[in-house]
């Protein structure tokens, strides 16, 4: 969606990132969301789930997603600054939709962190009404929806992933490129000595002992993360999906070979299965191809040093 398009939109909502406004809604929203859980039974049967309900549920959390993105744009608005277009693309293997926010870097870190902040803030508007209705119908779908949203909060907020809360940090702690310096921490603390004095001293270390020490414990923690996400994670639902896929297709074939509809969960475990084996090959494809031009083009520089 062009930055037009969307303008319409965030230029009347930037009124909402008053402070006249934001208290009042927190407290709304922290007030409704204490009577959904304290009043709520969290029992939940995914196979219970019908078609109807499944497409509402996906419908209702694509327009808080976007509705997130929204937020980001209207605080831009709010701060005087433009943003581009709003769209959708693969993360990692993580389908996404991301806001052009370019222009924030001309913003001091607080209202940089505030912008970060506006997507969740935007989405805890949305579930105001969902809440509102649920408190009165107990309706089985919008207890999804409202369950999805939160844990969407602390997914969203964390800050391993270049998601809201990577960028938070980033502004916190006053790093740029927040990922890219604490890969180069370690490159330099397990290099060589002759190699070390060759190297450019990483930015860590440049830094004030408070926020220093935070960021490497940081630091450590990303890398164990993704360690254990590419190691373990990954692999593991690789071997799943070898073990149960096949089974599943042919549940799917005998029932249609019998005149049959398939069950739905079967349905929609062979398409979830499917959809993410679809993106982990789509991830390993990038990594490939990221490795090959690394490759090129460490070539291409010993070349042009031996022709020096």
């Amino acid at each position: 969606m062009s930055e037009r398009a969307i303008s319409r939109y965030s230029e009347p909502l930037k009124r909402l990132f008053h402070l006249g406004v934001i208290f009042p809604v927190l407290l709304l929203v922290a007030t409704l969301e204490v009577l959904f859980f304290t009043g709520t039974t969290m029992d939940f049967f995914i196979d219970d789930m019908t078609a109807p309900m499944l497409m509402g549920l996906v419908g209702l959390f694509l327009f808080s997603s976007m509705f997130h993105e929204l937020g980001h744009a209207a605080a831009c608005k709010f701060f005087g600054v433009d943003h581009g277009s709003i769209g959708f693309a693969i993360y990692l293997i993580f389908p996404v939709f991301y806001t052009d926010i370019s222009n924030v870097w001309t913003l001091s870190r607080k209202k940089r962190t505030v912008i970060n902040f506006a997507g969740v803030y935007f989405q805890l508007i949305f579930l105001i009404p969902l809440l509102v209705i649920y408190l009165f119908t107990d309706s089985e779908l919008l207890k999804y929806c409202i369950v999805i949203i939160n844990f969407n909060f602390i997914f969203t907020l964390n800050p391993f992933f270049k998601f809201d809360g990577y960028w938070v940090m980033s502004d916190l702690l006053g790093v740029p490129n927040l990922r890219g310096r604490s890969r180069e921490l370690f490159a330099y603390l397990f290099s060589s000595p002759g190699k070390k004095r060759q190297m450019k001293k990483p930015f860590l270390l440049t830094m004030r002992r408070a926020e220093k020490i935070f960021f490497v414990i940081y630091s450590v923690i990303v890398n164990l993360f993704f360690i254990y996400y590419f190691v373990y994670v990954i692999p593991h639902f690789i071997g799943s999906f070898i073990d149960t896929f096949p089974g599943k297709v042919r549940e799917v074939i005998l029932s249609l070979s019998f005149g049959k509809m398939p069950d739905f969960g079967t349905l929609r475990a062979v398409f979830v299965q499917l959809l993410f084996m679809g993106l982990c090959a789509y991830l390993v494809f990038n990594l490939g191809l990221a490795l090959v031009k690394s490759f090129k083009r460490k070539k291409t520089m010993c070349e042009s040093s031996q022709d020096d």
